[in-house]
């Protein structure tokens, strides 16, 4: 995971230092949203990690895996879908159609 971070510096390290305004702001929203979904599994991972060392949260251990092994399978195509426009409008289109019911 560190690899990861490490790629990601790097590209954002040259987004600034790049003079391509356009370039950059497709790097940035590519960037932004993996590592979105890179943080979550991050997070839950820590979480197991953290709540192994306590018998009494069990529970909850049991539900941080499955955020580890589910949540971002399920976010990549929303991410993947926000981030094409054609899919975008067409979302924002059904989310703001207003259907009167008889």
């Amino acid at each position: 995971m560190g690899s990861i971070a490490l790629t990601y510096a790097k590209i954002t390290a040259v987004c600034l230092t790049s003079k391509n305004k356009s370039l950059n702001s497709k790097a940035l929203k590519t960037c932004s949203t993996h590592l979105a979904v890179y943080l979550v599994m991050l997070l839950s991972g820590l979480l197991i990690i953290v709540l192994h060392r306590y018998p009494g949260y069990a529970d909850y251990r049991k539900l941080s895996a499955l955020l580890f092994h589910i949540i971002p399978g399920l976010l990549n195509p929303v991410i993947y879908a926000v981030q094409s426009t054609e899919i975008r409008h067409v979302m924002v289109k059904i989310l703001h159609t207003k259907k009167v019911m008889p």
